[in-house]
């Protein structure tokens, strides 16, 4: 069974790794703020063009920590797929997201690498604000469905701010 999920990760990666050295246009590094009804936190982002045409469509990996005094730290690896209008170095580009994300739970009783797991579904929508051709400034704003591998799950909603540098 470990092999099996080694397996995927690994096909996993080659897949993104492949598909952005193939990116001519659009590689984007970022930092992004994340605000929610229970956690605050942050984290990084690494994003690159699926489509790029009049209507266009991008894929981040991130990684975000969050933390709040009453409930458990997260470390959680975050796939987003957003779809929009074009990138225009004038203008905002306005788009929709969907994304989903599975992680660590930090507890005192518990060793951070066992049961249970953090995940959360989240959609919503953003602005991305052009600083310049290789610079921009984001916000996004949605809700979603978090939880643990227990079962216990829960609605929330989240504003995230950040910057992108495009290659």
């Amino acid at each position: 069974m470990k092999k099996a999920h080694k397996g995927v990760l690994y096909v996993g990666v080659f897949l993104c790794l492949t598909h952005v050295s193939m990116a001519k246009d659009g590689f984007s590094l970022g930092g992004v703020v994340a605000l929610d009804n229970k956690h605050v936190g942050g984290g990084f982002e690494v994003g690159f063009p699926l489509l790029q045409k009049s209507f266009t469509i991008r894929n981040y990996i991130s990684v975000f920590a969050y933390a709040a005094e009453n409930t458990n730290s997260l470390l959680l690896l975050q796939e987003k797929i957003t779809f929009g209008g074009a990138r225009d170095s004038n203008m905002a580009r306005l788009y929709g997201f969907i994304s989903g994300s599975f992680g660590l739970t930090m507890q005192e009783q518990k060793d951070m690498f066992k049961s249970p797991f953090a995940w959360e579904g989240f959609i919503g929508g953003g602005a991305d604000i052009s600083g310049g051709e290789h610079a921009s400034v984001f916000i996004e704003a949605g809700g979603g469905v978090n939880g643990n591998t227990l079962g216990v799950m829960q609605g929330f909603g989240r504003i995230q701010v950040g910057f992108r540098g495009f290659f």
